[in-house]
């Protein structure tokens, strides 16, 4: 934690603090926040040490080691709110639920107080969502890019969950829009390869490979140009059509047989990279995040711990 704040106060050195310039400018560039490279580190690392805090607070007894494991996960939250990045919060969130979840043996007798806890995630999202357009809060700038229905807009459901309705809904959507109108490109080696370089190439190695070569990714049919996240199928089919979404599937499947066979169920770290893999399974719905640097390091990393786990790990 020591290590991550002072890579964190570097970096706000360097770039300012969104959550500080929103609250004295009423504005903020959280899009291109960060500098390179360390903010990678900072939200892998925030991430890893925020599902491994909650898994060893699931595991022990001892209260006061309780609260300190506790105090250490909530101090990996605070950072994406400074950072401003919903999806982030996002990832820590719903992986604690997942760990929460392996713990419980009557998963059906905790399902109600998880809905609530979700159901609250996802309000705070749409909060942080209207604040981030920089609009009076009471103007719900997506109800009308999501072109809301008058029925949802009298209804006493809180405008807030309309964030996460278009977010959910809106991939898919994308999908099948570019399903029905785009004309993929012509199957070879060359399409191969794009496949290979944009869909499961992290983009800090694509964008330098993209710049030598000169190719530009194909850009997808949008039903709304604000919503540009078409699930981890899309780019695969602009590719190589169907073949493309079915070599997806196939490394996916491929990514998540090895990664997990490669750790023993024994290791301290086996429940946080299980976590981790179901994450990217989760948000691959939304986006591709095989090329995403916030999560796809996070289960090699937990695999590179595990190898040297005698070193790394100490028993609490």
């Amino acid at each position: 934690m020591v290590y991550l704040y002072a890579l964190l106060l570097i970096e706000f050195i360097f770039t300012g603090c969104p959550l500080v310039s929103y609250i004295t400018t009423g504005k903020t560039n959280y899009i291109d926040f960060g500098l390179p490279i360390i903010h990678v580190l900072l939200i892998s690392g925030f991430t890893m040490m925020a599902l491994f805090s909650f898994y060893s607070f699931q595991s022990i007894i001892d209260k006061k080691k309780k609260k300190s494991l506790i105090k250490i996960c909530i101090g990996c939250l605070f950072p994406f709110v400074l950072f401003f990045n919903r999806g982030g919060l996002m990832f820590i969130l719903v992986g604690i639920t997942l760990i929460y979840l392996m713990n419980v043996k009557k998963v059906t007798s905790k399902l109600c107080g998880v809905i609530i806890g979700g159901l609250l995630v996802l309000y705070i999202f749409g909060v942080m969502g209207d604040a981030r357009t920089d609009l009076e809060p009471d103007q719900h700038f997506i109800l009308e890019l999501g072109k809301a229905t008058d029925g949802f807009r009298d209804s006493a459901i809180p405008k807030e969950y309309f964030w996460s309705y278009i977010y959910i809904a809106s991939p898919i959507g994308n999908l099948q829009h570019n399903i029905d109108y785009s004309e993929p490109q012509e199957y070879g080696l060359s399409n191969l390869g794009e496949l290979f370089l944009f869909e499961f190439t992290p983009t800090i190695f694509s964008k330098r490979i993209n710049e030598l070569l000169g190719i530009e990714k194909k850009k997808p049919l949008l039903v709304l140009p604000a919503l540009n996240v078409s699930s981890v199928y899309n780019g695969s089919f602009l590719c190589m059509g169907w073949y493309g979404i079915i070599l997806n599937y196939i490394v996916y499947i491929f990514f998540i047989t090895v990664t997990i066979g490669l750790i023993s169920k024994k290791s301290p770290y086996y429940v946080c990279l299980l976590t981790s893999v179901n994450l990217i399974t989760i948000f691959n719905l939304f986006d591709n995040m095989f090329v995403f640097m916030g999560l796809i390091p996070v289960p090699f990393l937990w695999l590179l711990l595990d190898k040297f786990k005698n070193y790394t790990f100490k028993k609490i």
